[in-house]
Order: structure tokens, then C-alpha cells, then sequence
């Protein structure tokens, strides 16, 4: 199962950010939403679940709401899509990366202040990364670089939007 960021799945609905670059020759990443848009139908025709975390279709459904009912839909008619709530076990895989982060920091604040990143965004990106552990994700599609390092430190395989191919019809 492939869990999604709302970073890259939001590339569906708005793929007119020009600031993804390659990271080692800063060129732009050529249509982003094109290359999301082929990942999405390679997995729906090989039968690979994606995983949505609840906290990415709420920040999705913030960002356009008709949009992201649209893409919901879609996905559903798939029945590959999957919406996963932050539950009890979520709550526990949180609890234990948290602790794990503040001994290794050997403090609270830590935890609270790494890089200017508010203690809120922190807190939702520990969520994503929960959920997608406990719903069983190999790996999760990110640009976020925060949730990218916490995802890898929590042992799931991180994939940005250079790792995603275009259609083969423009290769």
C-alpha cells in the first residue's frame, strides 16, 4: 500500500507549482500533476491500494473542496482509495516516534521547535506518518521534508515527485 502526502496528491487538483526542482540540478520538475495523474492509474490498473491519511483529505478538502470530491470519487471508483482515521493505534505509533524523538534531542523543545516548524505541523505530520504504519504503508509520496525525515527515521520508504515518471507517451 502507497500512502499519499497531501504535498504530492494535491498535484491532481493544482499542478501550476513551478517551484519543484530536481534537488541535484535545481531544474524544474516537468508537470508534476501529469506525472501524479500517470502514478494514479499505473496503481489503480495493478490493483495497489492507496492510502489517504484522514488529515490529507482535510487539508485537501481546505484547499478546493469540488476538486477533491472529484478526486475522491475517482480513486472510490477505483476501489483501490482508502481513507484512514487517526485511531488508537495511530495514536500509540505517535506517542512512541514523539518519545523516541525527544530522548534522541534530549529535550521537549526538541520535539517543539526544529527549524521554525510550528508544534501544530509537527503534530499533523506525526499523524500522517502514524497512520500510514498502522494501516500497513510501505511507503508514502512526499514533498514535505520535515515528514520525509520523520517518515524514514519510522522505517517507511519515502517517494517525492522526482521518483514518479511521466506518461510514457512524453518520454
Amino acid at each position: 500500500m502507497m500512502a499519499f502526502d497531501t504535498s504530492i496528491i494535491s498535484l491532481v487538483i493544482d499542478d501550476s507549482r513551478s517551484s519543484m526542482t530536481y534537488p541535484k540540478t535545481r531544474d524544474p520538475v516537468e508537470r508534476p500533476g501529469d506525472r501524479v495523474r500517470y502514478l494514479l492509474s499505473s496503481l489503480a490498473r495493478d490493483k495497489k491500494a492507496i492510502l489517504l491519511p484522514a488529515p490529507v483529505v482535510s487539508e485537501l478538502l481546505i484547499y478546493s473542496e469540488e476538486k477533491a470530491m472529484e478526486l475522491f470519487r475517482h480513486l472510490h471508483s477505483k476501489n483501490i482509495f482508502r481513507i484512514a482515521a487517526f485511531d488508537t493505534r495511530a495514536a500509540l505509533e505517535m506517542a512512541r516516534s514523539a518519545r523516541e524523538k525527544i530522548k534522541r534531542d534530549g529535550s521537549i523543545s526538541g520535539f517543539h521547535f526544529e527549524e521554525n516548524i510550528s508544534r501544530n505541523k509537527i503534530k499533523v505530520d506525526y499523524q500522517i506518518v502514524a497512520i500510514a504504519l498502522t494501516q500497513g504503508a510501505k511507503a508514502i509520496y512526499s514533498q514535505d521534508r520535515h515528514l520525509n525525515n520523520h517518515s524514514k527515521r519510522c522505517g517507511l520508504e519515502v517517494r517525492t515527485i522526482t521518483d514518479i515518471d511521466l506518461p510514457p507517451s512524453d518520454i
